[in-house]
């Protein structure tokens, strides 16, 4: 593990935006975002370290993007050019690292894969960072996860006192720690010390606000042997069918392809879509499976804690509590969760 200081941060990131894009956290109206470093933070020496997750899942977005064009036919050539130039994207937690496995998994690990995802990914360099702050909406610890990462980064950052630990995932990191090796200097036992004793603390801080939502049961087991029960109508009355929880999920997938005309030819877009809709099971001759709201609700509960669970070993929820935050109908997939399991107790 290496070691940075603060005021040698902004010479690192300037160093790697010359030749790289790179995506830096910025505030506003007290939520995290990311965007394109422009050179003033290096003026100032200044780089701001995010302490939670952003408002909106950004590396999804940038892999998996909300609508973009996958193929262009007659007259025109039937390929999509990729991003030439290198990403490199700070600013990214555990939660959103979940959510990256899930992408990976659907769209490089399937029989068939996405060609466009496979470019964007392997195309960026994810240098993520420990949580040192945790919002009311987070429950990464209810799911399994930790409040820092501990996979599936290039490059981890941990705040300390004057400085940040970096710690390597992968020989792209490695590269970066070696091409500016005169930034670093060894991680002291101090220093990792002092970082293992803030991840201990939040993640207490983290276990302690979700304790009264815990269960007794696999949330898989829940889902499965309670999917018909009449619980899903009241835990769903709210729902107003927004999408809202799916837009901003970093772990959902779904999408739609349609063409439409381009120039003299036509083209082939693909736009993120979402399992709330009514239209969206939809089969010929206007059948869908999933008619009412409440199955579509039990659908999104059934798709991430269970079917998928099922299929790869895995929950395809991060507890990023976005999903909570961006609710209409002020629905917590927490309270629903236990909910459910205390309809069980009941019956």
């Amino acid at each position: 593990m290496n070691y940075i200081k603060f005021t040698d941060i902004a010479q690192l990131i300037a160093r790697l935006a010359s030749s790289n894009t790179v995506y830096v956290p910025y505030t506003h109206d007290n939520k995290y975002f990311l965007s394109s470093w422009n050179g003033k933070e290096a003026e100032s020496e200044s780089f701001l370290f995010n302490p939670f997750r952003t408002a909106l899942p950004f590396l999804k977005a940038l892999f998996f993007q909300a609508k973009c064009v996958v193929a262009q036919y007659l007259p025109v050539s039937d390929t999509v050019e990729a991003s030439e130039k290198q990403r490199i994207v700070f600013g990214v937690k555990a939660c959103d690292l979940l959510g990256k496995k899930v992408l990976d998994t659907i769209f490089l690990k399937g029989e068939y894969v996405d060609p466009l995802y496979s470019d964007n990914s392997e195309n960026t360099v994810i240098i993520s960072g420990d949580c040192t702050e945790a919002l009311e909406n987070c429950f990464c610890t209810v799911v399994g996860l930790q409040p820092h990462p501990e996979e599936e980064y290039d490059l981890n950052m941990s705040p300390i006192n004057g400085g940040y630990i970096f710690e390597s995932g992968s020989e792209k990191g490695e590269k970066i720690i070696k091409d500016h090796l005169d930034l670093f200097t060894e991680a002291t036992k101090e220093h990792i010390n002092h970082r293992n004793q803030q991840r201990t603390k939040l993640n207490k801080i983290v276990e302690r606000q979700n304790q009264n939502y815990k269960t007794a049961e696999s949330r898989q087991r829940i889902i499965e042997e309670n999917i018909n029960a009449p619980i899903w109508h009241d835990v769903s009355k709210t729902c107003v069918e927004c999408n809202g929880c799916n837009y901003v999920c970093p772990t959902c997938y779904c999408f739609l392809l349609y063409d439409q005309k381009h120039d003299d030819g036509n083209e082939r877009m693909k736009v993120w879509d979402s399992c709330f809709h009514a239209g969206y099971a939809r089969m010929a001759g206007g059948i869908t499976p999933r008619l009412h709201l409440v199955d579509r609700f039990k659908n999104h509960y059934y798709h991430k804690f269970d079917s998928f669970v099922k299929n790869y070993g895995f929950e395809a929820c991060s507890g990023c509590g976005r999903c909570i935050e961006t609710c209409m109908g002020q629905i917590d997939k927490r309270e629903v969760l236990k909910n459910i399991e205390k309809y069980v107790e009941l019956k």
